[in-house]
């Protein structure tokens, strides 16, 4: 079924293909490093819960989108650009977001990111890991190119490796064997002390997967997981077989928490972390249910406790009520993506689909909300009303039919969902609305304002503080 809506990706990050090996090249340890949590380009909101950033945000700044929180020096935000020639810099954007200069770091290769504080720019490029000096300068800040340092000589996929409390947090990939179907590795993580260089290794590998076909394009191994990192503990997924594991920072102890995949390799799931990183929410699969394959969960970190809720019989029986729909009439529901979260609510958006009748498929969708202190299963009562009056329609052999309303993205700040209807629905422009969770209302909004929120949304975090 075709779809053009723009869709939320609830982990969406940058795929950097390297090949691993052992680390490590030999540096003079410097008695700076950064205090910060940052790292991973995954892009769940409250992926940094350790410590607030100190720069303001300029909203109508004209390159406002471009800016992470997590990349900040006392100075700047810091950034990654192309040029006209090919070139990728790290880029320093001012606070009010409104002038971008590119720094005398620069490549033909791509260069991910890693972490930013008030000393170091730490960033990959291929395999290997750098950090650069910020030296103050005229009432301004440069990198001090110089004095470059190569901290990791062979890694595997830069973009994914975390700085927290002076130490880095980076992955390699050993025994790689390859078959005309799958190419199996050995994860490692690694530990790396930025202020003494003395470097820990966890015992335990994890085994992971890509496809042949992904394989040989490159012939390089993909390793990029998700990652949460809190006070103790860093949680990492996105490993076939898919399981939840747990790293102690401080020991490198690797526990599997869940087994995140029952019923395929190519089954997805929504994650989420609250911001203060007590809680980490998750979708996972489950074959209980053949209609509705998943399970809700809440992982307490604290507590080191893990939470089964609703299960997929439960989605079900609660949707098909919502609905007014017989559950021997459903094909299938989806309720995968995880669209908010907090302390106590996690926000789902389903979309259940029901079998074929005379060559119509029709699905129904909406957002389901399950409360921890209620104990309970509701819907946004005024929001699936607004799903239900804008539908589309495709025909083909068989005609599909279905809401045109998705959501978007969440806003801390207005307490609020953005939803962008179906551009393919003749009858209306392509345009936006915003649904406030407070007053129930909702409000069509410009394109361009639309555009602009989900650039706002790049600053959420600090509008949470």
């Amino acid at each position: 079924m075709k779809r053009n809506i723009l869709k939320k990706v609830a982990a969406g990050v940058l795929m950097m293909a390297a090949t691993g090996g052992l680390t490590g090249c030999v540096y003079s340890p410097q008695t700076s490093g950064t205090e910060n949590a940052s790292g991973a380009a995954v892009a769940e909101q409250s992926n940094r819960p350790e410590k607030a950033k100190g720069l303001k945000v300029d909203e109508k700044g004209k390159y406002s989108g471009d800016i992470d929180l997590e990349y900040q020096s006392s100075k700047y935000f810091y950034g990654v650009l192309y040029d006209e020639d090919g070139y990728c810099y790290i880029c320093q954007i001012s606070p009010d977001g409104k002038k971008e200069k590119k720094t005398e770091i620069k490549t033909k290769k791509f260069i991910s990111l890693i972490s930013v504080d008030d000393e170091w720019v730490y960033y990959g490029i291929g395999n290997k890991i750098y950090r650069v000096p910020i030296v103050s300068q005229n009432n301004s800040e440069i990198l001090d190119k110089e004095q470059t340092e190569c901290l990791v000589k062979k890694c595997s996929a830069t973009g994914y490796a975390l700085v927290s409390e002076q130490k880095m947090y980076y992955l390699t990939v050993r025994n790689v064997t390859v078959s005309k179907k799958l190419v199996k590795g050995e994860v490692q993580i690694h530990c790396l002390n930025l202020v003494t260089g003395k470097e820990r290794v966890c015992p335990k590998k994890i085994a992971d997967t890509m496809s042949y076909e992904d394989y040989k394009e490159d012939t390089s191994f993909d390793c990029a997981p998700s990652a949460y990192i809190t006070e103790n503990y860093i949680y990492y997924m996105d490993f076939r077989p898919n399981y939840l594991y747990q790293l102690n920072k401080d020991t490198l102890e690797l526990t599997v928490i869940d087994e995140l995949e029952r019923i395929g390799s190519d089954t997805s799931y929504s994650t989420g972390m609250t911001a203060d990183g007590t809680y980490l929410w998750y979708v996972k699969a489950s074959a209980e249910n053949r209609k509705c394959g998943y399970q809700l969960c809440r992982y307490d970190v604290k507590k080191q406790v893990k939470k089964e809720f609703c299960d997929g019989k439960e989605c079900l029986d609660f949707i098909c009520r919502e609905e007014n729909v017989d559950s021997k009439d459903v094909e299938s529901l989806d309720i995968e993506n995880i669209v908010h979260y907090d302390e106590d609510k996690i926000y789902i958006q389903y979309n259940l689909q029901l079998k074929e009748k005379k060559n119509v498929v029709e699905d129904k969708s909406g957002v389901m909300v399950y409360s921890m202190s209620a104990d309970k299963l509701e819907t946004l009562s005024e929001l699936c009303k607004y799903f239900k009056k804008y539908s589309y329609e495709e025909t083909y052999d068989t005609i599909y039919r279905g809401s045109a309303v998705d959501v978007v993205d969440f806003f801390v700040k207005e307490n609020a969902f953005l939803l962008a209807i179906d551009a393919e629905i003749e009858e209306y422009d392509p345009w936006y609305a915003v649904y406030d969770m407070d007053t129930k209302k909702i409000t069509k909004i410009s394109d361009k304002k639309a555009l602009q929120k989900q650039d706002e949304n790049s600053t959420d975090y600090l509008l949470r503080q």
